[in-house]
């Protein structure tokens, strides 16, 4: 599972919160490393993080503005100089690719 994760690429935890999900959410922690996900972690549980569909509508909205955010950070700080990137700081998609 190591293998198909990079250090250097964001991988985004949102499985929701259900306390029944943790113990697979341990061992996918586990499987993939030492990383920094992004996500949005409920406070006090550090298998908790919180899916993209809230049933309410407004809290959709602000999960996507909180993920996207945290991902332009995270390109951000690990962007080198590669031309790569539009003037939002978005990557381009991968050679080969839609």
């Amino acid at each position: 599972m190591k293998n198909f994760f990079l250090k250097s690429v964001p991988v985004i935890f949102a499985w929701g919160v259900n306390e029944n999900l943790f113990e697979l959410a341990k061992m996918t922690k586990e499987l993939i490393g030492e990383i920094t996900p992004i996500g949005l972690n409920k406070n006090g549980y550090e298998y908790a993080y919180y899916h993209p569909l809230p049933q309410n509508y407004t809290k959709q909205k602000e999960w996507v503005k909180k993920i996207t955010d945290m991902i332009k950070k995270a390109h951000n700080k690990g962007c080198k100089p590669c031309g790569g990137c539009d003037d939002l700081g978005a990557a381009e998609p991968a050679r080969g690719l839609p």
